[in-house]
């Protein structure tokens, strides 16, 4: 799925029922772009993200997210 925002743009596919990967950059600096990997736990109630960030082609730093639902 290709998609775009005023800030962003980018593309998300599904790799399986409970892991999307996104790629987007922003519009602003296209050079740098995101890849992210979004792995959500089959109780549905929490997620994992995990952000590569590239800046001219390469690997400038990670960012790892973990998600609870709130009740």
């Amino acid at each position: 799925v290709y998609y775009e925002t005023g800030r962003i743009t980018g593309y998300a596919w599904e790799v399986d029922e409970l892991t999307i990967v996104l790629r987007f950059s922003y519009k602003n600096d296209p050079s740098n772009y995101v890849y992210e990997l979004v792995q959500i736990c089959p109780d549905g109630q929490s997620r994992a993200r995990y952000w590569n960030w590239y800046a001219n082609g390469k690997l400038s730093k990670r960012t790892l997210i973990e998600e609870h639902r709130l009740r």
